[in-house]
């Protein structure tokens, strides 16, 4: 099963985003104060990382570029720190955290790296969504709740499908109804 840390350079506010994530069920691992810490974490377990913007001793850019895609990032960011994310492979919440995105977002990752569902597989064979435009809609979403341009976006629906093994469709329907 995945496992999710979250780091942050407050470990009090580390603490707080891992109780919401453990009272929706999700597997926290534990919680980091620093970039190490992070990396020692996706080396062994490569799950999810909620990771505060800045961290004391490395850059976020310079841990994700370390992780590579061993791990995925969820950033924690403040409205001015929002264009960070243009400079780096991650998805982007808002401080103040919306419980709801948070979890979904989460959802999200773990979802995207598994077969797509009954309900999924149903829909594509039905032939009702036009593929464009449900791609489309999903990449609407992941920009306007995480942060991502256009191109980011569709990067990210791209690798997670390839990862998975999965359509770019099957990987947008999963994102729609994730989140």
């Amino acid at each position: 099963m995945k496992s999710i840390l979250v780091a942050n350079a407050n470990a009090a506010a580390a603490k707080k985003i891992a109780a919401v994530l453990r009272s929706a069920g999700l597997p926290v691992l534990g919680i980091a104060v620093s970039g190490a810490k992070v990396l020692d974490f996706c080396r062994s377990h490569g799950d999810v990382c909620v990771c505060g913007g800045f961290l004391p001793d490395m850059p976020v850019r310079r841990m994700t570029e370390l992780a590579g895609k061993r791990c995925d990032f969820v950033l924690t960011l403040k409205a001015t720190e929002w264009p960070l994310l243009q400079d780096v492979n991650a998805l982007g919440i808002r401080i103040p955290i919306v419980r709801a995105d948070l979890i979904a977002t989460v959802n999200l990752l773990f979802s995207l790296d598994e077969r797509p569902s009954l309900m999924v597989r149903k829909k594509l064979e039905s032939g009702i969504e036009d593929e464009k435009k449900v791609i489309l809609r999903a990449k609407e979403l992941l920009m306007q709740r995480n942060g991502m341009n256009e191109a980011q976006a569709h990067r990210f629906l791209q690798q997670k499908s390839m990862d998975a093994g999965n359509k770019l469709i099957e990987s947008a329907l999963i994102t729609l109804q994730r989140m």
